[in-house]
């Protein structure tokens, strides 16, 4: 968000060096996706702490793998009803959620969606949330990317084969 001083280019130096390093935040779904469908939806979140995203559809009793929920300041719920999203805040405290974890060891929780219709505004944000998470998941493509670059250099140039380092044989150089 440029009022808060980042442009979409330093978040995306952010996010591509915290996925080069394979650190588990989620600064994509808080900062990049959550933060802002709350200020798109003009719903107000806490000041500070991090948000979580509940993504789901309307009508389904729960949200299914939602980083850190449990530990959010808030979750926002994203819920599509055809091309358009219907938006709700809530405290995790009001909620019932079950902890879990993906096959990475990261939280993704489930979220039970029982929020009165009230509590929700709808907007046409379903296209521009999908789009802001998928730069959100090619930047950090990238930083894993940049990552096993790095890795395999380095593999070529400290492995040895034949009393050679793997880097000083043609074929490698070459690729």
């Amino acid at each position: 968000d440029p009022e808060s001083g980042g442009s979409p280019t330093e978040l995306a130096l952010v996010l591509r060096a915290l996925a080069r390093h394979a650190v588990t935040v989620p600064l994509a779904e808080t900062d990049v996706l959550a933060g802002w469908l709350a200020a798109a939806a003009g719903v107000e979140v806490p000041a500070a702490g991090p948000l979580a995203l509940a993504i789901g559809d309307v009508g389904a009793p729960a949200a299914i793998g939602v980083p850190y929920a449990a530990d959010a300041e808030a979750v926002v719920f994203a819920l599509h009803d055809g091309e358009r999203l219907r938006v709700a805040v809530a405290a995790p405290a009001d909620l019932v959620i079950a902890r879990g974890h993906n096959l990475g060891g990261e939280p993704r929780d489930t979220v039970a969606v029982d929020l009165p219709d009230a509590a929700f505004v709808t907007v046409d944000a379903a296209a521009e949330l999908d789009r802001r998470g998928a730069w959100a998941r090619c930047v950090q493509g990238l930083g894993a990317l940049d990552a096993a670059v790095e890795y395999s250099v380095a593999h070529t140039r400290e492995r040895e084969q034949f009393g050679r380092p793997l880097s000083a044989f043609q074929a490698v150089q070459h690729t």
